[in-house]
């Protein structure tokens, strides 16, 4: 009798726990798959400047202002200008004290190929300081000769340390490979020379044709009221110039990349590949996403024991970017055949689904202000989630995605090891 109570008793707990673990794990992929929250409060301002309030969470207010203009519009030879112009908000060296000590918050600008972004946060009763300084900063920024060397000096010394990276001159010797002097194929920071080329004029020019507040979006978040905000953005975003004409983006469409490796003498070995992948506002960017992952698996696989880990980037921008593959540690073999046969290898829906989860999980920490961003730079329709979007991919779309990619012509930059150089040429 005890043995049949006891099994009795345990059939329902059992059943029980696998009901809720079920349930857990269904609630987890819902959560996942459910579209972002609304805006508390959305307006575009009369000069053009998009703007959204959003709630927040940690006891801060973010506010982050993204210029959609980036790097892709640096004239050949004159690559680093954008970078140069967004120095020019905040040129002091003081300024990030003064929103770490006075607001107690942070300062961060960055320039990719597709915009500028400034992030900077404050304690909620310090947001109003928040919002002038940024606005100030954009509607007017510091662009005389003297700021303009200086920030020029700062910006060389990083790209000489840059330039150190291997992994930064395998990325940028592969993309130059494949893109050539399409605006993909520079480098978003500029390359030392052509720093050293950029004038007073050129900055004001970028600052003329790009710093326009119809080219903007504003999201604000944090423990803020979302009719005071928008009132503060009025006041001190509302004299921020509205560009006179619009600037049309065309880029001649880059040539096919030469079938010959390139070599190039260096103090590290190693094999870059590049291959035309696809844009961000593409339906495949996520497939993309997930097929990076698992090409980096496959290609680890084939590497001999000891090998340091193959990286692989989805570099996807407003046009369609490119997939770049770096094989490090003395390996300078050519290595397209194996890349090509790994991409035309069947995918297997385990491999899908723990790709998946790699894959998503770059996007978790992503906040609805930078989906909202992303929905103004690339143009989407409502707001959209990468980590629901990566996980709505089938098995069928990742492969129709390897199938085309392998036949793309890869461009390819092999790093030979040189005593004698001590760096990068």
């Amino acid at each position: 009798m005890f043995s049949s109570i006891k099994s009795f008793n345990l059939k329902p707990i059992r059943l029980f726990s696998f009901l809720i673990i079920t349930c857990l794990s269904a609630a987890g992929i819902a959560a996942q798959n459910l579209p972002p929250a609304k805006p508390l409060r959305q307006e575009t301002l009369l000069n053009g400047l998009r703007t959204a309030i959003f709630p927040g969470k940690d006891g801060k207010v973010y506010l982050k202002l993204r210029i959609n203009a980036g790097a892709a519009f640096d004239l050949q030879g004159k690559e680093g200008t954008m970078a140069i112009l967004a120095g020019t908000f905040f040129p002091n060296p003081g300024a990030a004290d003064f929103f770490r000590e006075d607001l107690g918050g942070s300062l961060e600008i960055s320039t990719t190929y597709d915009f500028i972004q400034i992030t900077a946060s404050s304690r909620p009763e310090e947001f109003l300081t928040l919002i002038e300084s940024i606005a100030n900063a954009v509607a007017n920024p510091t662009i005389d000769k003297p700021t303009v060397e200086t920030l020029k000096k700062a910006q060389i010394e990083r790209i000489a340390n840059l330039e150190k990276n291997p992994s930064y001159a395998g990325e940028q010797y592969a993309l130059a490979r494949l893109f050539g002097n399409f605006p993909y194929g520079r480098p978003v920071s500029g390359s030392i020379q052509s720093v050293e080329k950029l004038e007073f004029a050129d900055i004001i020019d970028a600052r003329q044709r790009f710093l326009t507040a119809d080219k903007a979006s504003l999201a604000i978040s944090g423990s803020v009221d979302a009719n005071l905000a928008l009132r503060a953005v009025r006041r001190y975003f509302g004299a921020w110039t509205k560009a006179d004409r619009q600037i049309p983006v065309t880029f001649r469409q880059p040539d096919a990349p030469s079938a010959e490796v390139q070599t190039i003498d260096g103090d590290v070995s190693g094999f870059w590949m590049a291959l035309r992948g696809v844009a961000r506002g593409n339906a495949d960017h996520a497939a993309a996403e997930i097929l990076s992952v698992i090409l980096a698996g496959r290609i680890s696989k084939n590497l001999p024991s000891g090998t340091k880990p193959p990286v692989v980037f989805n570099r996807a921008f407003i046009l369609p970017g490119a997939i770049v593959i770096g094989i490090p540690d003395g390996n300078s073999a050519d290595d397209r055949e194996l890349i090509r046969s790994l991409l035309s290898n069947p995918i297997s829906q385990a491999e899908l689904d723990q790709a998946k989860t790699l894959a998503a999980s770059g996007f978790q920490t992503i906040g609805i202000d930078d989906i909202w961003l992303d929905s103004s730079t690339y143009n989407f329709k409502g707001l959209v989630n990468p980590a629901a979007s990566i996980a709505a991919v089938s098995l069928s779309e990742v492969s129709s995605l390897a199938s085309r990619l392998a036949a793309e012509r890869i461009a390819a930059v092999r790093f030979v090891k040189n005593p004698k150089t001590s760096e990068v040429k």
